[in-house]
């Protein structure tokens, strides 16, 4: 099996490089679409419903194994909350809290991979299960790392001026 050999789907050949291309371009054509907010907000919805009837779908037929890590319509949400996180409010990309919001991301988009290997060493569950215990680990310890590093941030300043 080709896939288990490179790393399963979600490898970043598969997910990342077309989320971050996808991503890019949004980003640099953000000016030219034209979807208004609600626009944004029920295609949001609306790919939300069909990325979940798609694996719904696919567990019926395919079993409880079936993983939906990566199907055909998966990128769609995606793709739409980042429009519509540029549609909500362009002038909040320069703001300091979504700064510190889009570091907090990239955090947990780092720590998931490690707290992934962890998890795939130390115990076998089922996969909803396992999504869960990700999910939950990785914001958890990304928002300790964040905050030990405020800390540590805090602390330096401290220093500087003593």
């Amino acid at each position: 099996n080709a896939i288990g050999y490179i790393g399963g789907s979600r490898h970043a050949l598969f997910f990342v490089l077309p989320m971050v291309l996808i991503g890019k371009f949004i980003f640099e054509q953000k000016d030219k679409i034209k979807l208004q907010k609600t626009g944004c907000i029920l295609l949001t919805v609306v790919s939300f419903g069909i990325s979940l009837a798609e694996c719904l779908i696919l567990r019926h037929f395919g079993g409880n194994y079936i993983t939906c890590d990566v199907t055909l319509a998966n990128f769609l949400p995606a793709v739409f909350l980042f429009v519509l996180t540029l549609k909500w409010s362009p002038q909040a990309l320069q703001k300091t809290q979504t700064k510190a919001l889009r570091k907090y991301a990239d955090t947990i988009y780092i720590i998931h991979i490690l707290v992934i290997l962890v998890i795939d060493r130390l115990i076998s569950v089922t996969y909803m299960y396992r999504f869960l215990l990700i999910l939950i680990m990785s914001v958890v310890l990304s928002w300790l790392y964040s905050k030990a590093m405020n800390l540590i941030k805090i602390t330096l300043k401290k220093d500087k001026k003593a």
